[in-house]
Parts: structure tokens; sequence; C-alpha cells
């Protein structure tokens, strides 16, 4: 059940994380302040802290909303083993694309949290906000990593995947490059990051086939 408090906490992550995605598509993560995120928000800096300790955890918001939008999309179109993978690196080089500095951000969070870095669980407000008309009693919800390991061990049990290692040690692998190319292919060659790291990241995926 929707109370009207969750449905207003899930307006403000709303308007926070749409204003964040929206803005980063002209200027980096580090150029937007928390003062214009409120004015745009409509909320003051107090209403502001009480939903995030610090900006940088927008991030962790926008990283379930990614992960839920996987979620449903590979859900809607029923892919598996390395059909999935594809998609999946698809996705990220549509983010590098379209907001390169939350991408990079979001590598940069993931650093200098303590482990466990816990997700940001969405509500049903939450979902009902950001995935209007998606019946979600239809998707598989999973964690980004379970997601990943559950497609490698498809991949392994198909024999879509031949190299000799588990599902849990190809997904470490796989996370491992999906993050580097993040960050590699901001080093190597600005203007072109979503080729470079379509380019890592697909050849990687080739040499498990």
């Amino acid at each position: 059940m929707i109370t009207k408090r969750t449905q207003n906490a899930s307006v403000i992550r709303y308007k926070v994380l749409t204003y964040v995605i929206d803005t980063c598509r002209r200027k980096d993560f580090d150029q937007v302040y928390v003062t214009e995120i409120c004015q745009a928000a409509n909320i003051s800096k107090v209403t502001f802290f009480n939903y995030f300790d610090r900006k940088e955890d927008i991030l962790l918001l926008y990283k379930s909303i990614i992960n839920t939008g996987l979620c449903i999309s590979l859900s809607q179109q029923q892919l598996q083993s390395v059909a999935a993978l594809e998609f999946i690196i698809d996705r990220f080089v549509q983010l590098i694309r379209e907001t390169p500095s939350l991408a990079r951000e979001l590598i940069s969070i993931l650093l200098h949290t303590k482990p466990p870095i816990l997700p940001v669980i969405l509500t049903e407000a939450d979902k009902a906000l950001f995935f209007p008309d998606v019946d979600f009693d239809q998707v598989n919800l999973l964690s980004f990593w379970d997601l990943v390991e559950s497609f490698m061990l498809e991949g392994v049990l198909r024999r879509d995947i031949t190299r000799k290692t588990d599902a849990a040690g190809l997904t470490n692998m796989f996370m491992a490059n999906l993050y580097g190319a993040i960050v590699t292919s901001h080093i190597k060659n600005q203007g072109q990051q979503p080729v470079v790291f379509n380019n890592i990241a697909k050849n990687w995926l080739k040499c498990l086939t």
C-alpha cells in the first residue's frame, strides 16, 4: 500500500534524480550543486539532506534505477545467456554516451563507500513513478551482481560459454571488466568513450565463447 508519506518521498527522489540525469547530459556531475537541485525540485536543503546524506548518494539511487530498468527490459524481451550480457553492455554504452560523468562518478562512489555497499531499495511508490505501466509481478528483480551471475550460469549450462570457470568466477571477471572499461574509456580517448567501452567489453565477452 502506498501511503501519502511514501508517495511524497518518492516524488522528491524522482524530481531530484530526473533533474540530475537531465542536467548531466550537458555538464559534469561535479558541476551540479545541491542548491540548484533543491531549486529544481522545489525543496529546501534540509529536506534534501533528509533523503540524501550527501550529493553523491543520488548515484546510489541512480544505480538502483539502472538495475531495475535492466531487469524489466530483460524480462520483457526474455533474453538469456550471452545475449542478455550483450544487452547489459549495450545499456551501459547508452549511459556513457548520454551521461558520461554519471558513469564515472558511479565508479568513484563505489570505491569511496565502505563495504558492504547496500543498494537503495525502491518502494512501490518509487516503482510507480520511475516505471509507470510496468507489471512488476512479471519482472524477475535481482541485484545487478545476481542478474549477471544468472546469465553466466545459463551460458555455461547451454554451452554458449566455453571458458572453464564457474559462474561466480565469470561474474567477478565480467564486473571487473565492465567497471574497468568505464575507467579505461575515460582515460584512453576523450570524446569516444562509448566506442572504447563497447570494444573492450564486447571483445572480452567474445573470449568466453
